[in-house]
């Protein structure tokens, strides 16, 4: 009798222990993943982001990053975006609803003008509605175009700068 009771309390004493190393672990994992989603003032606020990419799909011309802000991460000032394809993506908090960079525009090697422009969420309800907005430019030979703006159910919206002759050539022309 005495040794059931001592073994069946010794089980009891291991799931006891089991139970606390679990919830030890819980607490570690949750501390860890939970500094990402918190403001970096301390401030216990959940923050959205929102994801925006731009891309260079012209054939010579290079970007260089002049100049961001409002954005939690996004390409570092100087930072080149090369034609035929070359993506920066920028992370915005939602919380803040609009933020702006600009570039400059080299052709060969010499400044042939900028591009700037503003990336926009507005929350509709629990809804991101995305967009890019207040595009300026001081290139003839740049076209651009925007994809999955609005409710964009996923996608990041994106601006594509291209050359003015290929858009023309696929409908595409602002």
């Amino acid at each position: 009798m005495t040794m059931e009771k001592t073994f069946s309390h010794t089980i009891k004493g291991s799931q006891l222990g089991i139970i606390l190393v679990l919830f030890i672990l819980l607490f570690i994992v949750t501390q860890t993943f939970s500094k990402l989603l918190y403001k970096r003032s301390g401030s216990s606020t959940i923050h959205a982001t929102q994801t925006f990419r731009v891309i260079n799909e012209s054939d010579n011309l290079r970007l260089q990053m002049r100049e961001n802000s409002g954005f939690i991460e996004a390409p570092p000032s100087n930072s080149w975006l090369e034609p035929d394809g070359g993506k920066d993506l920028f992370l915005q908090d939602i919380s803040q609803g609009f933020s702006k960079c600009w570039y400059q525009i080299y052709d060969r090697g010499e400044v042939d003008g900028l591009i700037q422009f503003l990336m926009i969420t507005h929350l509709i309800g629990d809804i991101p509605y995305c967009y890019f907005s207040n595009i300026e430019w001081t290139n003839n030979d740049i076209a651009f175009y925007q994809i999955n703006i609005g409710d964009s159910k996923g996608e990041f919206p994106t601006l594509i700068i291209t050359d003015r002759t290929d858009s023309t050539r696929r409908g595409r022309f602002r």
